[in-house]
């Protein structure tokens, strides 16, 4: 019996389908890992500190 819920097979299912749309040319874990940095890099935008470089923010 499964305990999940059918929004968790969908969420799952989105995240598999986006693992497969990284990864789907790279052979091996090294081209893997940096198919998924270039993912970051291209698509995910992060807050920027406000301050002068080589300030901490934190």
């Amino acid at each position: 019996m499964s305990t999940r819920s059918p929004k968790e097979g969908k969420k799952i299912q989105e995240l598999d389908s986006l693992v497969a749309e990284i990864t789907v040319d790279a052979y091996g874990d090294d081209e893997q890992l940096w198919a998924f940095r270039q993912a970051f890099e291209d698509d995910v935008t992060l807050p920027r500190c406000p301050l002068a470089p080589g300030h901490s923010c934190f």
